[in-house]
């Protein structure tokens, strides 16, 4: 590759702390890369004296293979050079990680410092529970406070003594805020500290009069733009009408710009508030049939409205803050004791979290006037920081006291910040790239785009230029952020951006159903189908996977996985958090939630819907004779309600994954009823029962669990992945740092403010934002710290808007389209670009067309579609392998397609063939590919009884079992294949290679008389694994075996 010469210079200076701000496209992290390789390979800094921090786990061990594939290489180039021998030997204990996984180290090496049980370091709790933690330390809380400070707190939060819900989701908030911090019982106490007692506003905490004048300065600014444009627009009327009141009353606005000015140089409060009044009292009057002059003069008034909503005099605007000292004392306080108390029950769980890491390692670090920080600056030579931007305030906290001043290199981009919502604080970045060139800092900024087309590059130019260098907001779009293409290909063939607005009017539409009635969401999903096929057809490489939709949030995945179904697109959609909610398993749940409570109407009516196919009319018709759902139940099949009490007065004697395949059973559900991607959820949704079962039982347990995933999110199963070839659908978080050949961006029109409806708000620099409550006739009033607090927050929210505007756009490589709907005969006309775009709600297609209108660009082209021409791609047949069903000691990951094990309910039967199916096959893989013996079994399976370590002895003698393990053995070997169009995955017990051949062995421990039945149940499912595997071994010949634990025997398939 050839590198830029500032690539170059952030590959080769040392010696000084380095900032690199490189944009989108810019080879950022093959920078990083490269000055690794530099540094271990020429410059002879060994790899364990290096520390080099990624976003993800998947980036550290990308960077680690490129390492390893450059020092492999240097090392076949130098046999003879001993040092290079070694770093490939530090190589995979190399400090090349995420920040967690630095601090855990750190914390594995000094664990006794702290007095921490080291066993606890390797248990990372999962989500489930951290979430029954936090429920138990809230409750214990709200039973050992004081109970009358928790009764009033809830009263004047809620006006109800009883109701803890608002209560606990301010308590987490801030206890999770607070663990962000270096200090968090000190960051608690400062987060209130405004509403201390104060004799004037100029006493404030400055951070807060910072804000406060930042917003009046705001107003100001906004009022004077205003008032000149109203004065241009009435100047250009004169001749068209009377306009002689109108040019008075803006002429007198203008003469007091001028006082208002001088007051907030000043930071006067008392000369602004009467400045802001006399402006409000002038009398003025609009002109009719003038839109333009109109629609101005209503955003006039707008803002002078948001100038006059906290115009209380200064005594009122502190005595409310004081207002709220108690309430607010007392929320932190209860909030220190959660912080105690979830801190000992997570110590008591002998386990340890994502944020104890950095908290603890943060202690650690500081402890002693720094010793450890010191020791670890002598050990590390060189610290690299990718994606610096997205780092929090204590995570460089950490970095600065490991590292020195000459010796840390951060690479990042302050415009692709977007995990504010993790605590990324970009300021941080900001700061240094401001801080500039010293003796000890250098910033370097790389200036070229080896992505992007050139028309997609000077468009995102063009568009954020004027978007993040608005007055107010501290985002910037400097000269050093203007980019060109870094290759001669890239202005080759290249293709403005595109802005396609849809017509909304259902009656444009006839290929649409009469019954087919489509929202702003729908619209745009069927469009984008209908363009995704129409490309389809168009280009002659014909590749699913060259386009991609970005979307915003998770739900518009709904809308377009419907339109990808109707238009027969093969996709690609990851849900993070709709497992529990998908149709599959959502009906699986309702059932068992039927059978812990026989009385749920809701579970009853979901299953007799979904599950056996009554419809709708149905059961109205039904419900008006009977009047009661379990009547109407009963009428319809009197099966139904019998077998749901069966289970429920059993329900702790069964087990779960039995009544789970009894339900998969029911109307063909699993094999036929669902989509693969439903079917998947389902696989998975059995493996949290199968591992919930091993040491519990019981439904209600189960259903607890789900509950507690629930509230922290489940991602939804997938059979293929985004590196299949199908179309990719994600959020724009999800793509950042990848690239794709054609982009479509889901745009929106509003912006809708994420906190306008809370009734509290925490920021992390400026604390607790709470409304003022007068009791006991519950007057509730705005304060200026709620104000100012919601009003920072807004604005960094917006901020971060414009982040993720900036990473969607620059995604694509050639071809680029922004798809929003519109409900106007003509597009909306914007007389400018400004602030008020961005503050008042308008979205990203209201940002790109006002400046488009105002700024026209060749590099965009606007759509406006009328309509479209609906287009169905052909349905091809999906080829699932036909299998017979498993018995009932099968294991549970199977290929897509293939058909659950259901059998009979057995009531007495201790002993579940699925358990010894899974013993058998958790104990053949891990033993060794040796000689096994009765003790060697009994460490990997400490359950497992004699008869079965006899089976396995003799498996282990066979002839033919000890000439595979003489071959490359893989067990659970995982394999995805996609046939005619349907994908199918599954793991194969026992795969082995030679030179000419490939066995397949599959272990099955049914209770059968010969040979010929075990071939009859499963010849199909062996045949089906040579064909998914077939392409991958095409060269060689594919031979299916079957292993009967009962026959003690091979049984070849032919």
């Amino acid at each position: 590759m050839k590198w830029t010469s500032e690539q170059l210079k952030a590959i080769n200076l040392t010696d000084l702390n380095i900032t690199v701000s490189a944009s989108a496209g810019a080879g950022k992290t093959a920078v990083l890369v490269q000055r690794l390789m530099k540094r271990i390979i020429n410059d002879r800094v060994s790899v364990d004296q290096i520390v080099a921090l990624t976003f993800t786990e998947a980036a550290a061990a990308e960077m680690k293979n490129r390492l390893l594939q450059a020092l492999s290489k240097a090392y076949l180039d130098n046999p003879d050079d001993e040092y290079l021998k070694t770093q490939i030997t530090l190589l995979p204990s190399a400090k090349i990680s995420t920040i967690h996984s630095f601090c855990l180290s750190i914390l594995k090496d000094y664990y006794y410092v702290l007095q921490i049980d080291p066993q606890s370091l390797n248990n990372i709790l999962d989500e489930p529970t951290i979430a029954k933690v936090k429920n138990d330390a809230f409750d214990y809380v709200i039973a050992n406070y004081d109970s009358e400070v928790i009764q009033d707190t809830l009263y004047t939060l809620t006006s109800s003594a009883m109701n803890f819900d608002s209560l606990k989701d301010m308590v987490l908030s801030l206890s999770e805020t607070s663990f962000s911090k270096p200090n968090p019982n000190g960051w608690l106490d400062d987060s209130i500290i405004i509403y201390d007692t104060y004799s004037s506003l100029d006493k404030l905490p400055e951070s807060f009069l910072e804000i406060f004048w930042a917003y009046n300065q705001n107003i100001y600014n906004q009022i004077k733009k205003l008032a000149y444009q109203l004065d241009r627009l009435i100047d250009s009327l004169k001749e068209q009408a009377n306009t002689e009141l109108q040019k008075t009353w803006i002429s007198e606005v203008i003469s007091y710009l001028k006082i208002l000015e001088t007051a907030i140089s000043n930071q006067n409060y008392h000369d602004y508030k009467a400045t802001i009044e006399n402006i409000a009292k002038l009398k003025n009057r609009t002109i009719s049939k003038q839109e333009d002059y109109q629609a101005v003069r209503e955003q006039y008034f707008k803002v002078l409205n948001d100038a006059v909503v906290m115009l209380y005099d200064e005594k009122t605007l502190l005595d409310d803050l004081a207002h709220n000292k108690e309430l607010a004392k007392n929320i932190v306080d209860i909030t220190k004791m959660y912080n105690f108390q979830y801190e000992s029950y997570i110590k008591a769980e002998n386990g340890i979290t994502f944020d104890d890491m950095e908290i603890l390692t943060y202690r650690l670090l500081t402890l002693n006037n720094n010793e450890i920080a010191k020791t670890l600056q002598s050990e590390i030579k060189d610290i690299l920081i990718d994606e610096f931007q997205d780092t929090n305030i204590l995570q460089n906290e950490i970095i600065e006291l490991v590292g020195r001043k000459d010796n840390i290199f951060r690479v990042g981009d302050v415009k692709q910040s977007i995990y504010r919502f993790r605590g990324a604080k970009p300021s941080l970045m900001q700061g240094l790239i401001e801080m500039g060139n010293t003796d000890n800092h250098q910033t370097i900024f790389l200036s070229n785009n080896f992505r992007s087309k050139n028309d997609i590059v000077n468009f995102n130019n063009h568009i954020f230029s004027h978007i993040m260098n608005l007055d107010t907001f501290n985002s910037s779009y400097s000269k050093q952020d203007f980019v060109t293409t870094g290759t001669i290909d890239q202005n080759k063939d290249s293709l403005a951006v595109q802005l396609h607005l849809i017509n909304t009017q259902q009656e444009a539409y006839e290929d649409f159903d009469e019954d087919y009635n489509l929202n702003n969401n729908q619209f745009k999903a069927e469009y984008i189908a209908n363009q995704i096929v129409t490309l389809y057809n168009e280009d002659q490489d014909k590749k699913w996977n060259k386009y991609t939709v970005l979307v915003e949030a998770h739900k518009s995945k709904d809308f377009l996985r419907d339109a990808f179904d109707r238009a027969n697109i093969p996709y690609f959609i990851a849900m993070p958090d709709g497992f529990y909610d998908s149709f599959g398993v959502s009906i699986v749940h309702a059932y068992l939630k039927l059978i812990l409570d026989p009385n749920d109407k809701i579970a009853l009516t979901a299953i007799l819907v979904n599950l056996y196919g009554f419809t709708d009319n149905q059961i109205a018709t039904h419900f008006l004779t009977y009047k009661d759902m379990f009547k109407v139940a009963d009428s319809l099949d009197k099966s139904i309600l019998r077998q749901i009490h069966t289970f429920h007065n059993n329900q702790n004697t069964l087990h779960l994954t039995d009544i789970i395949n009894h339900i998969f059973e029911i109307n063909n559900f699993y094999e036929t009823k669902i989509s693969n991607q439903s079917r998947t959820n389902l696989d998975l949704f059995y493996e949290s029962a199968l591992n919930y079962q091993k040491d519990k039982s019981g439904i209600y347990g189960f259903l607890l669990e789900i509950e507690l995933m629930k509230q922290e999110k489940t991602s939804e199963a997938s059979s293929i992945s985004s590196e299949d070839n199908v179309v990719n659908v994600m959020t724009v978080h999800g793509s950042k740092g990848l690239q794709f050949d054609t982009v479509f961006m889901w745009s929106k029109s509003s912006n809708k403010s994420i906190n306008s409806q809370s009734n509290y708000v925490i920021n992390g620099d400026l604390g607790l934002a709470l409304k003022t409550t007068y009791l006991p006739k519950r007057i509730i009033k705005d304060n200026l710290a709620n104000f100012l607090i919601r009003f920072l927050e807004k604005k960094e929210d917006l901020e971060e808007e414009m982040r993720k505007l900036y990473v969607a756009l620059t995604r694509a490589q050639n071809r680029m389209y922004i798809i929003d709907t519109f409900k106007q005969d003509k597009e909306k006309q914007y007389l400018d670009f400004d602030y008020s775009h961005i503050y008042n709600g308008i979205g990203y297609t209201g940002w790109i067309n006002a400046i488009h209108q105002n700024h026209p660009t060749k590099t965009l082209i606007v759509n406006m579609e009328k309509s479209f021409e609906y287009q169905i791609l052909p349905k091809k047949q999906q080829i699932i392998a036909s299998v017979n069903k498993l018995a009932p000691s099968e294991s549970l990951v199977k290929p897509i397609g293939y058909i659950w094990p259901i059998r009979p309910l057995d009531l007495s039967k201790e002993e579940k063939g699925f358990e010894v199916g899974s013993t058998i096959h958790n104990a053949i893989e891990k033993l060794p590919n040796t000689q096994w013996t009765r003790e060697m079994i009994k460490k990997v399976s400490p359950n497992i009884n004699d008869y079965y370590i006899d089976k396995l002895i003799t498996l282990n003698s066979n002839p033919f079992f000890i000439k595979l393990n003489q071959e490359t053995v893989h067990k659970e070997f995982p394999f995805i294949s996609y046939l005619e169009e349907q994908y199918q995955r599954g793991i194969i017990d026992y795969l082995v290679e030679t030179k000419d051949n490939v066995y397949i062995v599959d272990f099955k421990t049914d209770t059968v008389e010969n040979d010929s039945e075990l071939i009859e149940r499963y010849q199909d499912q062996l045949n089906f694994y040579k064909q998914a595997i077939k392409p991958q071994f095409k060269d060689r010949t594919i031979e299916l075996y079957l292993y009967s634990t009962h026959l003690d025997k091979f049984i070849l398939i032919k």
